[in-house]
């Protein structure tokens, strides 16, 4: 006859035990996450503070900010080619090093590297972006723009206002709607971490509210 130790553990115990740490990893592992994504946004605005030093300084070297346009850029081509993008913006580091590096986007995990760089729109681009999105020919906005794509991989939106915008939308659809990642709106939502020339806001420069 097989008998019991009295320390052994009895069925109705582990139970307890597994729910408990079931109950505890509910709870932890979301926190996790959402401190993770706080991290890697706080990165990339420092990352972007970098940019903006670098931005500044190669405009008093040459009197004007990098250009990061289409080859053939006409009036309606906004939106950067991301072929092109290493080619735009390494006159960020050589031949002079007004910074090491372009920073990656660590939320860029749909372009290979190196192209999965924080992205730029000089002054004019950004102009364009403004203008259509208003319904107007030249919205006098003419600063510069950095862009992340955000915790949901995509900028802008779509066209039903959830994540999934560029690349996979059409340019003219998703960078229509183009609005801040909030954490309080989810920890992966839609929205992207950005920085326009003098911390304007969408609102303000892009909107035109």
């Amino acid at each position: 006859m097989h008998q019991f130790s009295p320390d052994a553990f009895t069925l109705i115990e582990l139970l307890i035990v597994v729910a408990i740490i079931s109950i505890l990893s509910s709870i932890a592992v979301p926190n996790f996450l959402e401190a993770q994504t706080r991290a890697k946004v706080s990165r990339v605005r420092a990352d972007m503070a970098a940019m903006t030093t670098a931005l500044e300084v190669y405009a008093i070297d040459h009197n004007n900010y990098p250009h990061r346009r289409n080859p053939n850029w006409q009036g309606g081509a906004y939106a950067p080619l991301l072929s092109t993008k290493m080619d735009d913006l390494h006159v960020l580091t050589t031949p002079l090093a007004y910074m090491t590096r372009v920073p990656q986007d660590i939320f860029d995990l749909k372009v290979p590297s190196p192209l999965n760089l924080i992205d730029y729109f000089d002054p004019e681009q950004t102009n364009v972006l403004a203008s259509q999105t208003q319904g107007k020919e030249d919205a006098g906005v003419k600063l510069w723009l950095l862009l992340s794509v955000g915790p949901d991989g995509y900028i802008g939106v779509s066209q039903t206002g959830n994540p999934g915008g560029y690349p996979s939308q059409a340019p003219a659809v998703a960078f229509s709607i183009i609005q801040e990642y909030d954490p309080n709106n989810g920890t992966i939502s839609s929205g992207n971490v950005y920085r326009l020339q003098g911390n304007a806001s969408f609102a303000q420069a892009i909107i035109g509210k």
